[in-house]
């Protein structure tokens, strides 16, 4: 009965982390299914394009607004499948 308590709290806290305004780094590679330490991960937070992280208190975690990264993880989506229609129309032709 102990591992179903355990289990149930954890998903308590997925169901809250889902809700919340600010993400972290992991919180970001969950949403795109990557590990917490991975390149593609580091890469994403690298990009100048990418929304700056928001400061809630002084040397704390660097965190980011849900809605932002959502948002830009959604034109990535678009602009690769645009990229990706685009070259095979040209090797098509």
């Amino acid at each position: 009965m102990t591992d179903v308590k355990a289990i149930a709290k954890e998903v308590v806290k997925e169901l809250k982390r889902g809700q919340s305004i600010v993400v972290t780094a992991s919180d970001i590679a969950l949403m795109c299914a990557y590990a917490p330490d991975s390149k593609p991960v580091r890469d994403m937070l690298a990009d100048p394009t990418f929304p700056p992280c928001v400061s809630l208190v002084e040397g704390g975690t660097r965190r980011y607004l849900r809605k932002d990264v959502e948002r830009w993880i959604e034109r990535k989506f678009q602009d690769e499948s645009r990229l990706a229609l685009q070259t095979f129309r040209a090797c098509s032709l």
